[in-house]
């Protein structure tokens, strides 16, 4: 049975949607429940879609009924997303999209997607880098019964936290005196990975650090977002700010607004899914079922 703080519960859901994690192993619904709204406000990033979310996310808590329905975890779900979504439209000055630089002088407190894409791009992966490294580590405590198999996820964490430092290096994010140093211990890093894991670690370390890169899709996904949102602000200029132009720009943004609950969300699962639980995610724990027991037993 999962057991999560109040506030987690509602993530449980998406926790559920696949094989229950097996006895003894950590239960991934508390990091679900910090990363998947963050990840999501990271690719949306705007405060009138968050404000639109934190809309539909009151419709369906009035709606929710009694009890833990599916549309009371879904509002909860909602709400989160929303909040997220609405800290990063103040990050990135974006109220659908330049609307709000044109109408109220906003401007990004953080960072400017529409230009900034390579430091957009930086900040997904180190994202992705941070997911992951947490990932490694919830391994190691996983296998902790396996004192060999636990190090060596330890030592993992610790190579593709090496390679992240020696390539920001190269690139200029990070001192360039941390590049040799870097190098340096994962040259002597790996042969102890390869005594630990066998002749498979760099296929899993390349693998590892292939997920990291997935992490990319982030930048991806907000990028095409605002730049579907600023299409749909320039509608109203195109045809001189008559009625044709505003009813197509509004028309334009529920388009935009019905890919961003869309898109992101199965982006982010599978961030989760794929990448983040693939690091030490152990299926195998069966649903608790108190009555099974009872109903079973011969009258």
């Amino acid at each position: 049975v999962l057991t999560n703080p109040p506030i987690f519960e509602p993530f449980e859901r998406l926790t559920s949607m696949l094989p229950l994690p097996r006895y003894g192993s950590v239960d991934p619904t508390p990091f679900v429940a910090v990363f998947f709204p963050m990840l999501f406000g990271v690719i949306v990033g705007d405060i009138g879609y968050g404000a639109m979310i934190a809309l539909i996310a009151a419709i369906l808590w009035w709606r929710r009924g009694p009890g833990k329905s599916l549309a009371h975890d879904l509002a909860l779900i909602a709400a989160a997303v929303a909040s997220y979504t609405i800290i990063f439209g103040v990050l990135y000055g974006e109220l659908f999209g330049d609307l709000g630089a044109h109408l109220f002088g906003m401007r990004p407190l953080w960072l400017d997607r529409e230009e900034a894409i390579l430091p957009f791009l930086a900040g997904a992966i180190a994202l992705g880098l941070v997911h992951l490294l947490l990932g490694l580590v919830v391994a190691a405590i996983n296998r902790r019964g396996h004192p060999r198999e636990a190090a060596g996820r330890g030592l993992t964490a610790l190579m593709l936290a090496l390679i992240a430092v020696a390539l920001a290096a190269v690139v200029g994010y990070l001192p360039r005196a941390l590049f040799t140093p870097a190098i340096v211990a994962l040259l002597v890093a790996f042969p102890l990975l390869v005594a630990l894991e066998g002749a498979t670690a760099l296929l899993e370390l390349v693998t590892t650090v292939g997920h990291v890169m997935s992490y990319a899709r982030v930048m991806a996904l907000g990028t095409a977002s605002v730049m579907l949102a600023v299409v749909a602000n320039q509608m109203v200029g195109a045809f001189g700010g008559a009625a044709v132009g505003v009813v197509l720009a509004l028309l334009f943004h529920l388009v935009n607004f019905a890919i961003t609950l869309f898109s992101p969300t199965i982006h982010v699962l599978r961030l989760h899914y794929v990448e983040f639980f693939g690091t030490f995610f152990s299926p195998g724990g069966r649903r608790y079922q108190p009555l099974a027991h009872w109903s079973s037993a011969p009258s």
